[in-house]
């Protein structure tokens, strides 16, 4: 086996990055269902899948302690058509929920991680829902979703079934939830929703439900600059009573952003919102594609000949604000939809016809942007950074995963491919790190391909990542030159 190494890179900035694979563990693909990972706490790694075998449908799931041993699978049918699944951790009782939808029942089925146990429970729906997200809060599971086509929320007692449906308060049937969070107590769920379908005429508002379905807090209207079209928002707990409501927002009204917004609560009152123009960030453009800047940059100039007020458009996905002693520090990732032209052939009497259409390709990610503020959320200082993936993914998804511990350095860390990057930020100050390539256990192995990676932050100092990879292998002892896995490795990293 190959001697997992230290990586050592001289950065342009003179700074080591150094990076050490301490475990490495390969799960054949054709041999066993897994496609996903969560995190366990203290009991080590979840590992699952689905097995098909119409008309059964089962899930597969498997642990591994935090020296990868373990992995005996365990499987339970599931529902072979849901229009729902969801999966959530339960950290207080060490349980794993898989929740899944059709238009009757919810099915939930319940892996007890220190038991190795599953379990599983039909429970009908009471009243028509349509499920969207869920969340764990307290004993309960809260799913949002629409009720007759009226945003709700459905509140599910584990132990009995029994629920609770809560219509989001609001005048306009066309009203619309943003975004989901458990308080800081894990007592109640906030939610911000917009209450109307004119996202520039809506009012913007955040409300919390109890364990009991009842409303805790009433609806709390956003008070935000008129001339300003709020996107999304997402909430951070400081404490009991006291909130962050942070995202994006739009000046001409449309689903692309121009900026981020930034407002902190006390007590159910607002004390201030701060608005921060992407146009004021170094270094935006420098990302992107040499044709889209060209069009960007006409595009402005064709503004400052009109008199007209100068905006970036750009969609961006939000991180939770990250909580400083002297403040806060915002990330967003950036990102542009693709198409590919697809040629199609139709028959007018009996002579072939050629066409073409636009297909939708998936999300380019292009770079991400750190923005630190102060206490009364004011900018001290913008940061914009490559992430260059090598893949599009089908929807909106996070990249980044931050380790925070309340110190003074914070990291960010991304994969592209079989790259490992990251950003560190101390105290304001920031660096780029490129650690080099995920590393493989046999002499000879040869990484062909690489499909979506993973990380998360782990425990300590190690972070885990996953995916998959194609390998081959001339050299192989049992003779097989190909193989296609789905990794897991335990990464460490100086500084």
């Amino acid at each position: 086996m190959k001697n997992l190494l230290y990586l050592f890179i001289v950065l342009p900035s003179f700074l080591l990055a150094q990076i050490k694979q301490e475990l490495r563990k390969e799960i054949d693909v054709e041999e066993n269902a897994v496609d996903f990972v969560n995190l366990a706490g203290e009991n080590g790694i979840v590992s699952y899948g689905y097995r098909i075998e119409r008309p059964d449908k089962f899930l597969s799931i498997s642990l591994f302690d935090n020296q990868f041993n373990g992995g005996s699978p365990k499987e339970i049918a599931v529902p072979l058509k849901s229009y729902f699944s969801s999966v959530i951790y339960d950290d207080k009782e060490d349980n794993l929920y898989f929740l899944y939808a059709d238009k009757k029942n919810l099915t939930l089925v319940t892996y007890d991680v220190k038991r190795q146990a599953l379990s599983k429970k039909e429970i009908p729906f009471a009243e028509s829902f349509y499920c969207w997200e869920s969340y764990r809060v307290g004993s309960k599971i809260f799913i949002t979703g629409t009720q007759k086509g009226i945003p709700a929320v459905l509140v599910v007692n584990i132990s009995d079934g029994t629920q609770k449906y809560v219509v989001v308060p609001g005048e306009n049937k066309k009203r619309a939830i943003n975004s989901c969070q458990p308080d800081s107590k894990d007592e109640a769920l906030a939610i911000f929703y917009r209450d109307g379908k004119d996202m520039k005429k809506s009012g913007m508002y955040v409300f919390l439900v109890g364990q009991n379905g009842e409303i805790v807090v009433r609806p709390l209207l956003l008070d935000k600059d008129p001339k300003y079209t709020i996107i999304n928002g997402k909430i951070t707990w400081i404490k009991d009573r006291e909130f962050i409501l942070a995202g994006s927002y739009s000046i001409d009204g449309r689903v692309s952003a121009s900026g981020v917004f930034f407002s902190k609560w006390v007590d159910e009152e607002q004390e201030f919102i701060t608005y921060h123009s992407f146009t004021d960030f170094e270094n935006f453009f420098k990302f992107l594609p040499e044709k889209k800047q060209q069009k960007i940059e006409q595009k402005r100039e064709k503004k400052k000949e009109a008199g007209k007020e100068d905006f970036i458009k750009s969609f961006v996905v939000n991180h939770p604000v990250l909580i400083r002693e002297d403040g806060y520090t915002y990330i967003g990732e950036f990102y542009y939809p693709t198409y590919r032209t697809e040629y199609y052939t139709t028959y007018v009497k009996g002579t072939p016809v050629t066409h073409t259409r636009q297909v939708f390709d998936g999300y380019q990610y292009t770079h991400a942007a750190i923005l630190g503020l102060t206490k009364e959320g004011k900018k001290e200082y913008d940061y914009c950074f490559d992430i260059n993936l090598n893949f599009k993914p089908l929807k909106v998804i996070k990249n980044i995963r931050i380790s925070d511990d309340g110190t003074d350095v914070m990291k960010l860390l991304y994969c592209t491919g079989k790259n490992i990057k990251a950003v560190h930020v101390t105290n304001g100050v920031i660096s780029e790190k490129n650690y080099g390539e995920i590393e493989t256990e046999k002499e000879g192995d040869v990484i062909k391909w690489t499909g979506q990676t993973n990380s998360v932050y782990w425990y300590d100092n190690y972070f885990l990542v996953f995916g998959r990879q194609k390998i081959k292998n001339k050299e192989n002892e049992d003779g097989k030159k190909k193989r296609t896995v789905f990794f897991l490795s335990k990464i460490s990293f100086g500084d």
